[in-house]
Protein backbone atom coordinates (compact mmCIF):
# COMPACT_ATOMS: atom_id res chain seq x y z
CA UNK A 1 0.00 0.00 0.00
CA UNK A 2 1.48 3.13 -1.23
CA UNK A 3 1.58 6.46 1.41
CA UNK A 4 -0.80 9.26 0.44
CA UNK A 5 1.50 11.88 -1.49
CA UNK A 6 2.39 15.11 0.41
CA UNK A 7 0.86 17.93 -1.08
CA UNK A 8 -0.62 21.09 0.74
CA UNK A 9 -4.22 20.05 0.58
CA UNK A 10 -3.90 19.26 3.70
CA UNK A 11 -6.73 20.87 5.31
CA UNK A 12 -9.53 18.41 4.07
CA UNK A 13 -7.63 16.13 7.11
CA UNK A 14 -6.94 19.42 9.30
CA UNK A 15 -10.00 21.08 8.88
CA UNK A 16 -9.47 23.56 11.29
CA UNK A 17 -6.45 24.59 10.16
CA UNK A 18 -6.43 28.78 9.10
CA UNK A 19 -8.52 28.97 6.12
CA UNK A 20 -7.03 32.69 5.39
CA UNK A 21 -3.52 31.23 5.15
CA UNK A 22 -4.92 28.58 2.99
CA UNK A 23 -6.19 30.77 0.53
CA UNK A 24 -3.74 33.56 0.44
CA UNK A 25 -0.69 31.77 0.25
CA UNK A 26 0.62 30.23 -3.10
CA UNK A 27 2.49 26.88 -2.65
CA UNK A 28 3.76 24.28 -4.70
CA UNK A 29 3.90 20.72 -3.96
CA UNK A 30 5.35 17.54 -5.95
CA UNK A 31 3.91 14.23 -7.40
CA UNK A 32 6.23 11.68 -9.03
CA UNK A 33 8.44 13.94 -11.61
CA UNK A 34 5.18 16.42 -11.94
CA UNK A 35 5.09 19.48 -9.95
CA UNK A 36 1.75 21.13 -9.91
CA UNK A 37 1.62 25.26 -8.78
CA UNK A 38 -1.46 26.16 -6.40
CA UNK A 39 -2.96 29.03 -7.04
CA UNK A 40 -6.09 30.94 -5.52
CA UNK A 41 -8.59 29.09 -7.83
CA UNK A 42 -8.25 25.79 -6.25
CA UNK A 43 -7.91 26.95 -2.99
CA UNK A 44 -11.44 27.77 -2.35
CA UNK A 45 -12.02 24.25 -4.22
CA UNK A 46 -10.65 22.67 -1.65
CA UNK A 47 -11.82 25.01 1.19
CA UNK A 48 -15.90 23.87 -0.03
CA UNK A 49 -14.79 19.73 0.51
CA UNK A 50 -12.73 20.71 4.03
CA UNK A 51 -15.73 23.06 5.19
CA UNK A 52 -18.34 19.70 4.05
CA UNK A 53 -16.55 17.08 6.20
CA UNK A 54 -17.32 19.78 9.43
CA UNK A 55 -21.13 20.15 8.79
CA UNK A 56 -21.29 16.15 8.52
CA UNK A 57 -20.07 15.88 11.54
CA UNK A 58 -22.14 18.42 13.19
CA UNK A 59 -25.05 17.47 11.05
CA UNK A 60 -24.78 13.63 10.70
CA UNK A 61 -28.58 13.36 9.79
CA UNK A 62 -28.36 15.91 7.50
CA UNK A 63 -28.10 15.01 3.40
CA UNK A 64 -24.67 16.86 3.66
CA UNK A 65 -23.63 13.83 5.04
CA UNK A 66 -23.87 11.99 2.21
CA UNK A 67 -23.48 14.76 -0.26
CA UNK A 68 -20.11 13.76 -2.94
CA UNK A 69 -19.48 10.66 -0.79
CA UNK A 70 -22.43 7.91 -0.71
CA UNK A 71 -22.63 6.38 -3.88
CA UNK A 72 -25.86 5.69 -5.84
CA UNK A 73 -27.13 2.04 -4.61
CA UNK A 74 -27.42 0.75 -8.15
CA UNK A 75 -24.00 2.54 -9.45
CA UNK A 76 -20.99 -0.24 -9.63
CA UNK A 77 -18.47 2.58 -10.98
CA UNK A 78 -17.68 6.14 -9.69
CA UNK A 79 -16.43 8.12 -13.51
CA UNK A 80 -14.34 10.81 -12.75
CA UNK A 81 -15.39 13.26 -15.52
CA UNK A 82 -13.60 16.16 -17.33
CA UNK A 83 -15.54 19.32 -18.92
CA UNK A 84 -13.62 20.85 -22.10
CA UNK A 85 -15.37 23.74 -21.79
CA UNK A 86 -15.59 24.40 -18.06
CA UNK A 87 -11.45 22.90 -17.23
CA UNK A 88 -12.54 21.50 -14.36
CA UNK A 89 -14.03 17.66 -13.13
CA UNK A 90 -16.51 16.49 -11.19
CA UNK A 91 -18.20 12.55 -9.97
CA UNK A 92 -21.14 10.89 -11.47
CA UNK A 93 -23.39 8.22 -9.79
CA UNK A 94 -22.61 9.84 -5.82
CA UNK A 95 -25.35 10.84 -4.09
CA UNK A 96 -25.48 15.45 -3.56
CA UNK A 97 -27.89 17.28 -1.60
CA UNK A 98 -28.36 20.26 -3.25
CA UNK A 99 -28.58 21.99 0.35
CA UNK A 100 -27.43 25.88 -0.53
CA UNK A 101 -27.78 27.27 3.19
CA UNK A 102 -25.90 24.04 4.64
CA UNK A 103 -23.74 22.82 2.04
CA UNK A 104 -20.91 24.47 0.78
CA UNK A 105 -19.96 22.21 -2.20
CA UNK A 106 -23.37 22.61 -3.67
CA UNK A 107 -23.96 26.40 -2.62
CA UNK A 108 -21.30 27.00 -4.95
CA UNK A 109 -22.25 25.55 -7.71
CA UNK A 110 -25.87 26.76 -7.00
CA UNK A 111 -24.70 29.85 -6.43
CA UNK A 112 -22.55 30.20 -9.85
CA UNK A 113 -26.02 29.04 -11.90
CA UNK A 114 -28.14 31.86 -10.29
CA UNK A 115 -25.59 34.67 -10.69
CA UNK A 116 -24.83 33.82 -14.61
CA UNK A 117 -28.96 33.25 -14.65
CA UNK A 118 -29.16 37.01 -13.05
CA UNK A 119 -26.45 38.24 -15.07
CA UNK A 120 -28.04 37.29 -18.40
CA UNK A 121 -31.43 38.76 -17.36
CA UNK A 122 -29.85 42.02 -16.74
CA UNK A 123 -27.08 42.26 -18.87
CA UNK A 124 -28.41 40.51 -22.19
CA UNK A 125 -31.47 42.67 -22.40
CA UNK A 126 -32.87 46.64 -22.32
CA UNK A 127 -34.09 46.42 -18.61
CA UNK A 128 -33.59 48.80 -16.16
CA UNK A 129 -32.73 47.28 -12.72
CA UNK A 130 -32.87 48.86 -8.96
CA UNK A 131 -32.40 47.49 -5.75
CA UNK A 132 -34.03 47.95 -2.55
CA UNK A 133 -31.65 46.37 0.85
CA UNK A 134 -33.73 45.53 3.91
CA UNK A 135 -32.37 44.92 7.48
CA UNK A 136 -33.57 45.85 10.94
CA UNK A 137 -31.72 46.34 14.24
CA UNK A 138 -30.01 43.60 16.21
CA UNK A 139 -27.72 43.16 18.62
CA UNK A 140 -26.03 39.85 20.08
CA UNK A 141 -28.57 38.82 22.25
CA UNK A 142 -30.94 38.37 19.54
CA UNK A 143 -31.74 34.50 18.09
CA UNK A 144 -31.50 34.77 14.08
CA UNK A 145 -34.52 32.48 14.06
CA UNK A 146 -36.55 35.77 15.73
CA UNK A 147 -34.27 38.18 13.22
CA UNK A 148 -35.03 36.34 10.26
CA UNK A 149 -39.05 35.49 11.09
CA UNK A 150 -39.62 39.62 11.82
CA UNK A 151 -37.51 40.23 8.92
CA UNK A 152 -39.54 37.97 7.21
CA UNK A 153 -42.88 39.11 8.09
CA UNK A 154 -41.96 42.54 7.88
CA UNK A 155 -40.54 42.36 4.02
CA UNK A 156 -43.98 40.60 3.50
CA UNK A 157 -46.23 43.17 4.35
CA UNK A 158 -44.08 45.65 2.72
CA UNK A 159 -44.19 44.08 -0.64
CA UNK A 160 -47.76 42.71 -0.51
CA UNK A 161 -49.24 46.73 0.79
CA UNK A 162 -51.29 48.37 -2.37
CA UNK A 163 -48.87 51.04 -2.01
CA UNK A 164 -45.74 49.14 -3.23
CA UNK A 165 -47.99 47.39 -5.86
CA UNK A 166 -48.89 50.98 -7.00
CA UNK A 167 -45.96 52.69 -6.73
CA UNK A 168 -43.83 49.78 -8.57
CA UNK A 169 -46.70 49.93 -11.04
CA UNK A 170 -45.86 53.48 -11.92
CA UNK A 171 -41.92 52.21 -11.92
CA UNK A 172 -42.88 50.47 -14.56
CA UNK A 173 -41.35 47.23 -12.40
CA UNK A 174 -42.20 43.81 -14.62
CA UNK A 175 -40.45 41.71 -11.57
CA UNK A 176 -38.25 40.93 -8.98
CA UNK A 177 -36.01 38.58 -7.09
CA UNK A 178 -35.30 38.38 -3.47
CA UNK A 179 -31.94 37.25 -1.89
CA UNK A 180 -31.97 36.30 1.71
CA UNK A 181 -28.18 36.87 3.37
CA UNK A 182 -27.15 36.21 6.32
CA UNK A 183 -23.79 37.54 8.12
CA UNK A 184 -22.49 36.77 11.84
CA UNK A 185 -20.45 40.24 13.02
CA UNK A 186 -19.98 42.40 16.36
CA UNK A 187 -23.28 42.61 16.39
CA UNK A 188 -24.17 39.02 16.43
CA UNK A 189 -26.64 38.15 13.49
CA UNK A 190 -27.23 40.05 10.70
CA UNK A 191 -30.08 39.09 8.53
CA UNK A 192 -31.06 41.14 5.15
CA UNK A 193 -32.49 41.20 1.95
CA UNK A 194 -31.62 42.61 -0.98
CA UNK A 195 -34.44 43.10 -3.37
CA UNK A 196 -33.44 43.36 -7.33
CA UNK A 197 -36.23 45.58 -9.12
CA UNK A 198 -36.16 44.89 -12.94
CA UNK A 199 -38.06 47.88 -14.97
CA UNK A 200 -38.72 47.25 -18.39
CA UNK A 201 -38.24 51.44 -19.02
CA UNK A 202 -36.95 54.63 -17.25
CA UNK A 203 -38.42 55.42 -14.27
CA UNK A 204 -38.70 57.78 -11.71
CA UNK A 205 -37.13 57.07 -8.12
CA UNK A 206 -36.82 59.83 -5.57
CA UNK A 207 -40.57 59.65 -4.65
CA UNK A 208 -40.45 55.95 -4.30
CA UNK A 209 -37.12 56.14 -1.88
CA UNK A 210 -38.55 58.21 0.28
CA UNK A 211 -42.22 56.40 0.96
CA UNK A 212 -39.67 53.40 1.62
CA UNK A 213 -37.29 54.13 4.01
CA UNK A 214 -40.85 55.38 6.35
CA UNK A 215 -42.74 52.86 5.33
CA UNK A 216 -40.35 50.05 6.57
CA UNK A 217 -39.45 51.79 9.39
CA UNK A 218 -42.87 51.47 10.78
CA UNK A 219 -43.54 47.84 9.45
CA UNK A 220 -40.57 46.60 11.29
CA UNK A 221 -41.82 48.41 14.81
CA UNK A 222 -45.07 46.44 14.19
CA UNK A 223 -43.33 43.62 14.20
CA UNK A 224 -41.90 44.59 17.83
CA UNK A 225 -38.53 45.13 15.90
CA UNK A 226 -36.71 48.58 15.39
CA UNK A 227 -35.40 49.50 11.86
CA UNK A 228 -33.70 53.57 11.87
CA UNK A 229 -35.55 55.27 8.86
CA UNK A 230 -32.32 56.35 7.80
CA UNK A 231 -30.86 52.98 7.68
CA UNK A 232 -33.03 50.45 7.85
CA UNK A 233 -33.81 50.92 4.22
CA UNK A 234 -30.97 51.89 1.26
CA UNK A 235 -32.35 52.11 -2.29
CA UNK A 236 -30.22 51.60 -5.02
CA UNK A 237 -30.45 52.64 -9.01
CA UNK A 238 -28.54 52.14 -12.20
CA UNK A 239 -27.53 48.93 -13.89
CA UNK A 240 -23.81 49.37 -12.89
CA UNK A 241 -24.06 49.27 -9.23
CA UNK A 242 -26.85 46.55 -9.20
CA UNK A 243 -24.31 44.53 -11.83
CA UNK A 244 -22.13 44.52 -8.69
CA UNK A 245 -24.11 43.13 -6.46
CA UNK A 246 -25.20 40.71 -9.13
CA UNK A 247 -21.14 39.87 -9.52
CA UNK A 248 -20.87 38.95 -6.48
CA UNK A 249 -23.87 37.05 -5.53
CA UNK A 250 -22.56 33.97 -3.26
CA UNK A 251 -19.03 34.80 -3.65
CA UNK A 252 -18.98 36.02 -0.01
CA UNK A 253 -20.06 32.39 1.35
CA UNK A 254 -16.69 31.58 -0.43
CA UNK A 255 -13.98 34.12 1.21
CA UNK A 256 -12.08 33.62 4.28
CA UNK A 257 -10.66 36.57 5.97
CA UNK A 258 -12.43 39.06 3.61
CA UNK A 259 -10.97 42.48 5.51
CA UNK A 260 -13.69 44.45 3.60
CA UNK A 261 -16.30 41.84 5.31
CA UNK A 262 -18.77 43.44 8.42
CA UNK A 263 -18.94 40.00 9.75
CA UNK A 264 -18.61 36.38 9.10
CA UNK A 265 -20.52 34.16 6.43
CA UNK A 266 -22.28 31.05 7.83
CA UNK A 267 -19.85 28.73 6.12
CA UNK A 268 -16.83 30.71 7.68
CA UNK A 269 -18.33 29.76 11.05
CA UNK A 270 -17.01 26.11 10.08
CA UNK A 271 -13.22 27.65 10.54
CA UNK A 272 -13.01 28.29 14.15
CA UNK A 273 -14.93 25.39 16.13
CA UNK A 274 -15.93 27.98 18.58
CA UNK A 275 -18.26 29.01 16.21
CA UNK A 276 -19.52 25.42 15.26
CA UNK A 277 -22.54 26.22 17.85
CA UNK A 278 -23.39 29.62 15.70
CA UNK A 279 -23.69 27.38 12.31
CA UNK A 280 -25.88 24.96 14.48
CA UNK A 281 -27.87 28.04 15.25
CA UNK A 282 -28.28 28.96 11.60
CA UNK A 283 -29.21 25.39 10.16
CA UNK A 284 -31.89 25.21 12.63
CA UNK A 285 -33.20 28.99 11.72
CA UNK A 286 -32.44 28.54 7.74
CA UNK A 287 -34.37 25.12 7.66
CA UNK A 288 -37.36 25.76 5.07
CA UNK A 289 -36.47 29.09 3.81
CA UNK A 290 -35.82 30.51 0.19
CA UNK A 291 -32.14 31.94 -0.34
CA UNK A 292 -33.47 33.28 -3.89
CA UNK A 293 -36.86 34.12 -4.67
CA UNK A 294 -38.60 35.11 -8.09
CA UNK A 295 -41.30 36.82 -8.21
CA UNK A 296 -44.44 35.34 -10.74
CA UNK A 297 -43.64 38.12 -13.30
CA UNK A 298 -39.83 36.93 -13.45
CA UNK A 299 -40.37 33.49 -13.77
CA UNK A 300 -42.15 34.08 -17.36
CA UNK A 301 -39.61 35.40 -18.43
CA UNK A 302 -36.39 32.93 -17.70
CA UNK A 303 -36.60 30.41 -20.30
CA UNK A 304 -36.06 27.65 -18.14
CA UNK A 305 -36.63 27.14 -14.63
CA UNK A 306 -34.72 24.66 -12.24
CA UNK A 307 -34.50 23.48 -9.00
CA UNK A 308 -31.49 23.72 -6.62
CA UNK A 309 -31.46 20.46 -6.58
CA UNK A 310 -31.17 19.90 -10.39
CA UNK A 311 -28.17 22.35 -10.90
CA UNK A 312 -26.67 20.84 -8.04
CA UNK A 313 -26.63 17.08 -9.53
CA UNK A 314 -26.60 18.58 -13.14
CA UNK A 315 -23.04 17.34 -15.07
CA UNK A 316 -23.98 17.63 -18.88
CA UNK A 317 -21.34 19.59 -19.70
CA UNK A 318 -18.75 17.19 -18.40
CA UNK A 319 -17.87 15.27 -21.57
CA UNK A 320 -14.64 13.24 -20.82
CA UNK A 321 -13.91 9.80 -18.49
CA UNK A 322 -10.99 11.07 -17.28
CA UNK A 323 -11.40 8.29 -15.06
CA UNK A 324 -13.76 5.01 -13.54
CA UNK A 325 -12.97 4.23 -9.25
CA UNK A 326 -14.87 0.68 -8.35
CA UNK A 327 -16.49 0.91 -4.96
CA UNK A 328 -13.31 -0.01 -2.81
CA UNK A 329 -11.30 2.16 -4.83
CA UNK A 330 -13.63 5.00 -3.96
CA UNK A 331 -13.45 3.67 -0.31
CA UNK A 332 -9.99 4.18 -0.23
CA UNK A 333 -10.25 7.97 -1.65
CA UNK A 334 -12.86 9.05 1.30
CA UNK A 335 -10.70 7.35 3.74
CA UNK A 336 -7.30 9.31 2.56
CA UNK A 337 -9.62 12.44 2.23
CA UNK A 338 -8.85 12.92 -1.30
CA UNK A 339 -12.07 13.63 -2.73
CA UNK A 340 -10.92 17.40 -3.37
CA UNK A 341 -7.64 16.34 -4.37
CA UNK A 342 -8.49 14.01 -7.11
CA UNK A 343 -10.96 16.32 -8.56
CA UNK A 344 -7.84 19.25 -9.48
CA UNK A 345 -5.27 16.59 -10.25
CA UNK A 346 -7.99 15.04 -13.08
CA UNK A 347 -8.09 18.68 -14.38
CA UNK A 348 -4.72 19.49 -14.42
CA UNK A 349 -3.95 16.50 -15.80
CA UNK A 350 -6.40 17.10 -18.95
CA UNK A 351 -5.63 20.93 -19.22
CA UNK A 352 -1.77 19.65 -19.70
CA UNK A 353 -2.66 16.43 -22.04
CA UNK A 354 -0.62 14.52 -20.41
CA UNK A 355 -2.92 11.69 -18.78
CA UNK A 356 0.21 9.90 -17.08
CA UNK A 357 0.09 13.10 -14.59
CA UNK A 358 -3.56 11.22 -13.22
CA UNK A 359 -2.74 7.66 -13.68
CA UNK A 360 0.67 8.23 -10.96
CA UNK A 361 -1.61 10.12 -8.97
CA UNK A 362 -4.44 7.41 -8.67
CA UNK A 363 -1.39 4.40 -8.22
CA UNK A 364 0.04 6.43 -5.11
CA UNK A 365 -3.45 6.58 -3.20
CA UNK A 366 -5.35 3.45 -4.07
Amino acid sequence: MHNTPKSIYTQEQNPHQNSTNLLATERKFSLGLTTYEVTHTFKPHFLRFSRQNIVRKLLPESRVSACIRAVKPNASFIPVQYSSSKKIACYRNLMVCGLQWLCPVCSNKISNFRRQELHELIENSSYKTSMVSFTLQHTRRDSLGALITALTASMRLFKNSRHYKSRIENMNVIGNVQALEIVYGAQGWHPHYHLVQIHNSEFEAAEFEAWSKDRWSRIVRKQGAYASAIHGLKFTVGNNKVHDYVAKFGVDQELAGDKKSKGLTPFQLLDDPKNHHLFLEYSEATRGKNQLRYSRGLKQILRDQVTNFEIAKDVTEFDITAAILTRPEWSRIINKRQRAELLKVAADSYKAADPDILSRYLRSVL
